[in-house]
């Protein structure tokens, strides 16, 4: 019976040791969650910034690019408010296509072969 105890307790002493080592593990992995959870952070709120001076710039560029093209129309023999009536029109089909565009891919947020798969499953 002594053997059998001591055999028991070896191995309760090899577990107890064991738990100090899986905690630290624990912690460890819990400290990297968390300090690469502090890094997206202060990345998303980079990226946020420089996409919101992105977006500004992109604007000055397309105005920038409008106003040559009206320019344009005007050393055509054609009136002011012909030429703006025009570039009306271009911004116009622009936003059309973007946003039958933006309505495609929307779409794909949805997951919709995944969701076709679940129905699947559900219905048998």
């Amino acid at each position: 019976m002594t053997h059998k105890n001591t055999a028991w307790g070896k191995t309760a002493l090899k577990w107890i040791m064991v738990v100090p080592s899986i905690m630290g593990v624990i912690n460890h992995f819990c400290n990297l969650v968390e300090w690469e959870a502090r890094l997206a952070r202060r990345s998303l709120i980079k990226i946020a910034l420089l996409a919101f001076v992105t977006a500004i710039l992109f604007s000055s560029v397309w105005l920038c690019l409008l106003g040559m093209f009206f320019f344009y129309l005007i050393s055509l023999p054609m009136s002011p408010t012909l030429a703006l009536f025009f570039i009306f029109l271009f911004n116009i089909l622009l936003l059309i296509i973007v946003i039958l565009l933006m309505s495609r891919y929307k779409s794909y947020l949805f997951f919709p072969e995944t969701s076709r798969m679940i129905r699947d499953l559900v219905k048998k």
